[in-house]
């Protein structure tokens, strides 16, 4: 069974491009020791307004931001975005 979510925030966004692109890092990769970015397009139905839901959980295990890589991921999240055009 999945952990419950500790956290959550929602928010209203307007886009005013056809694309609106916001970066991740998700750590160090494991070949190249390059930060793994993941693009994600807050905009994907083109300019408008949107609804915007971030779940989270764990932040508080290691609250100096450092974790051993031994240990498990201990932080995750979860990203809602739709369309809240009429």
């Amino acid at each position: 069974m999945s952990q419950p979510w500790e956290d959550a925030a929602e928010l209203d966004y307007t886009s005013t491009t056809e694309r609106a692109h916001r970066a991740a890092c998700m750590g160090p990769d494991e070949e190249s020791d390059d930060m793994e970015v993941y693009n994600i397009d807050l905009a994907f139905a083109g300019p408008g307004d949107y609804r915007i839901r971030l779940h989270a959980r764990g932040r508080g295990i290691n609250p100096d931001g450092v974790q051993e890589e031994s240990e498990p991921i201990a932080e995750h999240y979860l990203l809602q975005v739709w369309s809240a055009g009429t």
